[in-house]
């Protein structure tokens, strides 16, 4: 038989000891004309899940990031590798960026402010992830992926029109893989034309 412990309300304190004053760490108002490199970088360059990363599908126009996912009847040239597996072929393209290795935050407040693209089909996320998310032995090392929202919901009316989910993955991406669904929320106004922030 396994026992549980209780932390009961009276037990567990939410007082702060000192005071804190929030510090803005890191921004980008994506006003330099191009992806600043020094903080981002276009993730998984390649083949991917149905289709393909590619940086030409990141732009940075009058103080917009700008991601596009286009069918392409014709491949694009990968110029990272030569090797037969990772080259590009007519298909669907978009573009994913990181600040992984550039900027890593344990603690905090994280937010975007984006239009959602107005196209059934698309699965746009505003997620973190730490660099032990693979990691499955059960040494408390186990990294999360934490989905501040993702977006699936254009025109879908029966699992809820202009709505995002959040949720959470850990354990990895394999059999051991473990998560739930924090919850759906409902945008209001009109995600797909007016900037949001989440």
């Amino acid at each position: 038989d396994e026992q549980l412990d209780f932390v009961t309300e009276a037990e567990f304190s939410t007082e702060i000891d000192q005071e804190f004053e929030a510090q803005n760490v890191f921004a980008d108002e994506f006003d330099q004309g191009e992806l600043d490199k020094e903080k981002w970088y276009v993730r998984n360059v390649g083949p991917v899940r149905c289709g393909y990363h590619s940086e030409s599908q990141v732009e940075v126009k009058d103080g917009n990031l700008i991601i596009t996912a286009e069918y392409k009847d014709e491949a694009l040239e990968n110029y990272y590798s030569d090797a037969e597996e990772d080259q590009y072929r007519p298909g669907w393209y978009t573009g994913c960026i990181t600040t992984r290795g550039k900027f890593e935050q344990c603690y905090g407040y994280y937010e975007v402010r984006c239009i959602l693209p107005a196209a059934t089909g698309m699965w746009s996320a505003f997620w973190m992830m730490n660099e032990g998310v693979y990691n499955v032995n059960g040494s408390g090392q186990d990294g999360t992926e934490v989905d501040i929202f993702e977006s699936m919901y254009y025109k879908d009316y029966w699992w809820g029109n202009d709505a995002v989910i959040s949720g959470i993955v850990y354990d990895g991406y394999g059999a051991d893989k473990k998560g739930d669904s924090i919850g759906k929320v409902y945008v209001g106004g009109d995600p797909y034309n007016e900037f949001k922030t989440y």
